[in-house]
């Protein structure tokens, strides 16, 4: 079996190490990737808790794009060698030289975005556009009503355009100046507090609050989760996305009746064995938006130009540069926004 190149968490740090590829079975389809783009929030995270687990090695990352090299048996119906996919979730998808990745968790990628490098780039964005989508969806809105984002990460960042794309009303805020700036230059009214984000809800909702509110922040505190909540309108919705951890305060609550709903990733059939490993889908009639068809329609909206990424790419480093990324992104986490690993000219 092949020896590759993969980036894994050991000891608190980031490093290379030596990734054996097994043979890819019948339901896989063994992708050369070209580009892998870091999560900040949940990879920090790994990294943390790696300090802790001495001589472990944690793979990190859970999206990626590349080129087709091998079909399994099962698959060579739906997918041939030299297609571009785009492929999403741990722990078939990390930042590694090939993967071996199942049915559901890639999408075809277009010629539009295949023949071009920073096309594909931002394709590699794939991971945190479907667990955008999958969040948006959750807050049940619909056109014409108003949204607000708290935190413009890549993640806020992409719930937002992902709102504004459905026809909704958006607001965001963020305190990092290259975010708001990020965000304009995707289309998305940003300012920098909330008492600011607070005039621009109640201006575009006739007074009302928002329908729902997107808490896109890695960590919230009471302060914060209250005055989300007191965003909304009556009866309004608070949607947490990503690694946000939060306390919830009952009267703010009580006092709107608001509905909380925690996102869980891409949508139905993450982290179901069934549906990821063994490439069994969910009726479409019962399960209209999968994790599988969330990424294909990031893709799609990517490809016509309705999500916007070119502003997020802050940084396109070589692999070989991956222990020294992580440090930077936590250290100076203004300066980095969208950090894509650039595989394609590893041998």
């Amino acid at each position: 079996m092949p020896i590759m190149k993969k980036v894994v968490a050991s000891g608190g740090k980031a490093m290379l190490a030596d990734h054996v590829l097994p043979e890819v079975s019948p339901a896989e389809i063994q992708v050369r990737v070209l580009y892998s783009t870091i999560s900040a929030g949940t990879e920090l995270g790994i990294l943390t808790a790696s300090a802790n687990n001495s001589g472990a090695q944690f793979n990190l990352g859970y999206q990626a794009v590349g080129r087709i090299e091998v079909c399994g048996a099962d698959m060579a119906r739906d997918f041939a060698p030299g297609e571009i996919v785009a492929c999403y979730g741990a722990p078939y998808v990390f930042h590694a030289r090939s993967l071996n990745v199942p049915r559901h968790l890639t999408a075809k990628v277009p010629q539009s975005l295949a023949n071009d490098s920073a096309s594909l780039c931002q394709t590699a964005f794939c991971g945190l556009g479907t667990i955008a989508l999958h969040g948006f969806r959750c807050g049940c809105l619909s056109l014409g009503e108003t949204a607000a984002v708290i935190g413009l990460g890549v993640l806020g960042n992409l719930v937002a355009q992902a709102a504004a794309a459905a026809g909704c009303r958006v607001a965001a805020c963020d305190t990092i100046d290259t975010r708001r700036h990020a965000a304009c230059e995707c289309g998305i009214t940003a300012c920098a507090s909330l008492e600011e984000l607070r005039a621009l809800v109640m201006d575009g909702s006739s007074g009302h609050g928002a329908d729902t509110v997107y808490l896109a922040v890695n960590k919230a505190d009471d302060s914060l989760v209250t005055d989300a909540i007191s965003l909304l309108r009556d009866r309004g919705r608070m949607v947490i996305v990503g690694t946000t951890a939060a306390s919830l305060p009952r009267e703010s609550m009580f006092n709107k009746e608001a509905s909380i709903i925690v996102s869980r990733a891409g949508g139905p059939g993450r982290y179901d064995e069934q549906y990821e490993a063994a490439g069994h889908d969910y009726p479409y009639a019962h399960a209209r938006w999968t994790e599988g068809r969330n990424l294909e329609e990031y893709v799609r909206l990517l490809a016509q130009g309705r999500m916007r990424i070119a502003p997020l790419v802050t940084d396109v480093v070589p692999v070989s540069g991956a222990g020294h990324v992580y440090d930077d992104i936590r250290d100076n986490p203004a300066r980095h926004i969208g950090v894509v690993m650039d595989w394609s000219r590893e041998p």
